[in-house]
């Protein structure tokens, strides 16, 4: 496990020294305490792993998730007004110079389109959910659990995360948090409703999605509602392979009474499922126990197995072997270099395999995402690139293409005619994507075209929430181009 979270580690490195370039003002520099407190959302992060895994206990998790969040909410008291400052200054930077609202909007858009930090997390555990989850049966009658009532000192500490959060309602990281927080406690309800804040901040996320589909059948108390089972929906079309979305569709099934239907989706998890994912046992006992409700038999189950298996089997023998634990164990005593070595080859097998497979979706997808882990730009573009030929109505296909473009292009570039018709291409299929809005409009105004950046811009003020600095940013721009004729 631990070779898979490098990868993981690897790839929101990446991100990170993407986007951060292309969003800060050159001559912004980070306080110390902005400093430190990035590192304590980073122990937060690895707190809800750790937890997610079962690396650690519920009160394990919770008396670190205290802790941090203790000294994250110090230094962010000491720096909030420098922050404000800061962004200030960005924003009117952003409106004078041409040059940075271009590398503003290529950050602006990579950030609303790709959803790839979850790549090491998926590739090893799936959903981490899954396998504490009671039976079928009780989960399906039983109410959900609610945790122990927090001590006086936790509650007052959410209460003020909860606050400082009214301030901040474009802080991704700080409503992540606390929105798992609240669920952590059981606060059901309330987490559903902060949860409805992230995933508008980060729309294209179908983990987030997928979690709070999660909460709100918690909230429901293990029932999965009309709005619960339209957020699964909603995941599934962004990741038709999250599992966490696809063990509760199946739930829901299995509630509706569509038993049959239930059990074929659960056996379609499983069969796509690695051989060392944590949710398998108990997924098969789930899918034994429905097995029995519908009287199918034990080798006609079976026989159902091999199909399902068969079905998603060319992809399983053909593919380059997963890590095994003796591969894991390995690679704790490997260099780094070694390790890079280990993951470049296992990458190089599955590209091979692709050429003699070219319609393989799931494939070409693994491959994109695994060359954005290893900072592969170009190449991880012409995989992005081979997906969208093969889903061309996709619009979220095309808008991680469009990304994997804009992060291949060089710092101060403009942006190509080729990416404003993916991002023209996108908004016929979704006419409010704003992420395309915004680097469609970006790339109208480099060419001189005021009249069409406006217009994009203009229906992108529509879509962000007034009290937003991205509101302000594109109300900026709009002005500027106002004062450069019409």
């Amino acid at each position: 496990m631990t070779l898979w979270l490098i990868l993981a580690g690897i790839a929101m490195v990446a991100i990170i020294l993407l986007v951060a370039p292309l969003w800060r003002s050159p001559k912004h520099n980070p306080s110390r305490a902005a400093f430190d407190a990035q590192i304590y959302r980073d122990q937060l992060v690895e707190v809800e792993r750790d937890a997610d895994r079962g690396q650690i206990s519920p009160e394990q998790a919770a008396t670190a998730r205290t802790e941090i969040a203790r000294r994250l909410l110090a230094v962010t008291e000491g720096d909030a007004e420098g922050n404000d400052n800061a962004s200030a200054h960005m924003t009117a930077e952003g409106a004078r110079d041409a040059a940075r609202a271009s590398r503003r909007g290529i950050a602006v858009f990579v950030g609303l389109a790709v959803p790839i930090a979850a790549f090491g997390v998926y590739m090893i555990t799936g959903s981490p959910h899954l396998p504490s989850q009671p039976g079928l049966e009780a989960q399906a009658r039983a109410p959900v659990k609610t945790p122990p009532a927090p001590g006086e000192d936790t509650a007052k500490l959410v209460a003020q995360l909860g606050e400082r959060l009214k301030d901040r309602p474009t802080d991704l990281r700080g409503w992540t948090l606390y929105a798992r927080t609240l669920a952590s406690l059981g606060r059901f309800a309330d987490a559903a409703t902060a949860y409805q804040r992230v995933i508008t901040l980060s729309p294209q996320d179908a983990e987030l999605r997928s979690r709070y589909a999660e909460i709100q059948i918690f909230a429901a108390q293990g029932t999965v509602s009309p709005a619960a089972r339209a957020s699964l929906e909603a995941t599934l079309a962004l990741d038709p392979k999250e599992p966490r979305a696809r063990y509760y569709l199946g739930l829901a099934e299995s509630q509706a009474g569509k038993l049959e239907e239930a059990l074929s989706i659960w056996i379609g998890l499983e069969s796509e499922s690695g051989p060392d994912a944590p949710w398998n046992r108990l997924l098969g006992e789930r899918i034994s126990r429905l097995a029995a409700r519908t009287k199918v038999t034990p080798d006609a189950l079976a026989a159902r197995r091999e199909q399902a298996a068969a079905k998603a089997g060319k992809a399983v023998t053909e593919a380059p072997r997963g890590p095994t634990s003796e591969d894991l164990k390995a690679a704790q005593s490997m260099t780094q270099k070694d390790r890079m070595g280990m993951i470049r080859g296992m990458v190089a097998g599955l590209s091979e395999r692709l050429k003699s497979n070219p319609d393989d979706l799931a494939g070409w997808q693994r491959l994109a995402r695994s060359y954005d882990v290893l900072g592969e730009a170009e190449k991880a573009r012409d995989a992005y690139g081979h997906i969208a030929k093969l889903r061309p109505d996709d619009p979220v296909a095309l808008a991680k293409y469009a990304a994997s473009i804009a992060r291949a292009l060089p710092r101060d570039a403009r942006i190509p005619k080729e990416l404003m018709e993916i991002g023209d291409r996108i908004l016929t299929l979704d006419p409010r994507h704003t992420g395309a809005l915004w680097f469609t409009g970006v790339a109208r105004a480099q060419t001189g075209d005021r009249a069409g950046a406006r217009e994009r811009w203009t229906r992108l003020l529509a879509e962000l929430d007034p009290k937003s600095p991205q509101y302000a940013d594109v109300k900026k721009s709009i002005e500027a181009l106002d004062k450069t004729g019409p």
